[in-house]
């Protein structure tokens, strides 16, 4: 959804890193499909706002993504 919605906008993850003060390299993180980061409540509203998504909508998604790592979904 982060990429998605970043992508939509037509930004690289510079340009969000910018907008929402969370470093590019952690924001490939979160992107990186293989690999799942926890980012605090503080960085989901920040980089929500940037993307003008709904914070819940987005914690929604990396929590989902998180229960797939784990094999729970």
């Amino acid at each position: 959804m982060l990429e998605t919605e970043r992508v939509k906008k037509g930004w690289s993850q510079r340009k969000l890193s910018s907008v929402s003060g969370v470093s590019q390299s952690y924001i490939s993180k979160l992107e990186n499909s293989n690999i799942i980061h926890s980012p605090t409540l503080k960085q989901i509203i920040a980089l929500a706002l940037a993307l003008d998504i709904d914070p819940k909508s987005l914690a929604g998604n990396l929590i989902e993504k998180e229960m797939k790592y784990q094999n729970l979904l």
